[in-house]
């Protein structure tokens, strides 16, 4: 019965929208787990639940906490992105096309490679200041040392 109650507005929407409510549905999905990323960073929580015991994978306890910490900093960065650049670079992780990221972001199939290059030029921008506290490769500091 619960099933039916998303089931039928979607249905809806697609008679208004057409095939591209998928698209629209998964943007807004996607919107929606970002802002519960940013919401999480601001309300810093313990998740040790989960951390005690390894997955079936047969992975050490350190090495479950470990691969936790990372998952959580990449969230992190993602959250410090704007959403449309940490939405593609989600996508484009997730395996899709450069026509399906288009048609989801509904932008021209064209514009997605641009929009790529700088939404992985910002995140290294936020990975370099929270790894080095600088933003600038180490090529950039040693020219502007040798100046």
């Amino acid at each position: 019965m619960a099933g039916l109650a998303v089931i039928a507005p979607i249905a809806l929407i697609e008679g208004i929208l057409g095939p591209r409510v998928y698209g629209w549905l998964y943007r807004t999905a996607t919107r929606a787990a970002i802002d519960v990323l940013r919401a999480r960073q601001r309300k810093p929580q313990e998740q040790i639940t989960g951390m005690l015991d390894p997955e079936d994978n047969g992975e050490s306890p350190l090495d479950s906490l470990l691969r936790r910490e990372q998952i959580d900093r990449v969230r992190g960065m993602l959250a410090q992105l704007d959403v449309e650049k940490a939405q593609i670079l989600l996508l484009r992780h997730e395996g899709m096309s450069y026509m399906e990221v288009a048609e989801i972001m509904c932008v021209r199939p064209g514009s997605v490679g641009t929009m790529l290059a700088r939404a992985e030029e910002a995140f290294c921008k936020v990975y370099r200041r929270q790894v080095t506290g600088n933003e600038r490769t180490p090529d950039m500091l040693v020219a502007k040392e040798e100046r």
